[in-house]
């Protein structure tokens, strides 16, 4: 999960130096909106983003989805259910 906002934040940087040729600049760009329509309109593992408050949110008892669920066997070290980062939409696609 983290991965895919981190791609759209290294997208957003790397079109803003202006270097991209067209096509590729397309390409990123619907890559882009395809995770955003994901989370809006909800994935596996319950990852969605809150329409009240625009956090993503995520997680299902027991599954890893980030770098920092732990779990070691059965223990979850570090369950981390819940709102993760806030996206939103405006003329870039950025997430903050």
């Amino acid at each position: 999960m983290d991965a895919s906002l981190w791609f759209v934040i290294a997208v957003h940087d790397y079109l803003a130096t202006g270097h991209a040729q067209r096509e590729t600049q397309n390409r990123l760009q619907q890559a882009v909106e395809g995770i955003l329509d994901g989370y809006s309109s909800g994935t596996r593992f319950q990852i969605s983003t809150d329409p009240d408050d625009g956090l993503l949110r995520a997680g299902v008892p027991g599954v890893q989805l980030t770098w920092m669920d732990a779990k070691v066997g059965d223990w979850v070290v570090t369950p981390r259910i819940g709102s993760l980062w806030k996206c939103r939409r405006c003329g870039s696609t950025r997430c903050a």
